[in-house]
């Protein structure tokens, strides 16, 4: 029994050593798996931290995108207003054109009265005198406008040189208010059509 009691404190003391032993692999265990997890932890907090410079890449292509698109559809608004633009410029360059042919028209038609009217002499002026003899009926002739350094003897020889044979004498009586020896540049003068 003397033994059993010396034993027994020492058994009782091995299975304290042992527990503590098996106590010590326990908070290396635990201590070691704690380390495990912190790594992961960190691991994970980095792979989060990733995530998210990741997610903030994607919203700024989102925003771009999305930017790019509104400019896209503002670029298509755009050529729309530059198509209805370059329309309205046709309509209105068609509406030239048609003006411009109805202004020749009108200038053609100006220049057959003006034909016409050259036919007959104009109304004889307020200091004509009753000794100038009045032309019987209407008289056939050609305008003249006065160019520079024109004379009464350089205008007849230009209308004989263009076979109208025209005289001083007749041109001047079909003008008799205009003063020979001071014509004006731009005055216009009648010229009667010779008789045959």
């Amino acid at each position: 029994m003397r033994a059993e009691r010396w034993l027994m404190p020492l058994i009782l003391a091995g299975g304290l050593v042992g527990q503590n032993v098996a106590l010590g692999q326990t908070q290396d265990e635990a201590e070691e798996r704690y380390r495990r997890l912190s790594a992961r932890i960190e691991e994970l907090v980095a792979s989060q931290a990733l995530q998210q410079q990741q997610i903030a890449g994607l919203e700024r292509g989102l925003r771009e995108l999305s930017n790019q698109i509104s400019r896209n559809n503002t670029s298509a608004a755009t050529q729309e207003s530059l198509r209805h633009l370059g329309e309205q410029i046709q309509k209105v360059d068609e509406a030239r054109v048609a003006d411009n042919k109805r202004v020749f028209e009108a200038i053609e038609e100006l220049q057959r009265a003006i034909r016409s009217a050259m036919l007959y002499p104009p109304k004889p002026p307020p200091g004509r005198t009753s000794t100038t003899p009045e032309p019987s009926g209407p008289m056939e002739g050609y305008e003249y406008v006065v160019q520079k350094n024109d004379t009464l003897s350089g205008i007849v020889q230009n209308y004989r040189q263009n076979g109208i044979k025209v005289t001083s004498k007749s041109i001047m009586d079909a003008n008799p208010n205009v003063k020979w020896e001071a014509l004006r540049v731009g005055q216009k003068i009648f010229i009667p059509k010779p008789k045959p």
